[in-house]
């Protein structure tokens, strides 16, 4: 059993690092929209309220 181990953990390592690296990536890249959606939307707001105020 603890041989199996030894020879499945190297590829688990891999498996495990692939998997995280891509969830890494993922949440960035929703930040990221996030970001650049609320930057449009107080653009606008700020539009908007100049708009008002003329």
């Amino acid at each position: 059993m603890g041989v199996a181990v030894r020879l499945l953990e190297p590829g688990l390592v891999h498996v495990l690092m692939s998997v995280f690296g891509a969830v890494v990536v993922c949440v960035g890249v929703l930040v990221f929209d996030m970001l650049v959606l609320v930057r449009r939307v107080v653009v606008r707001v700020s539009d908007a309220a100049v708009l008002v105020f003329v």
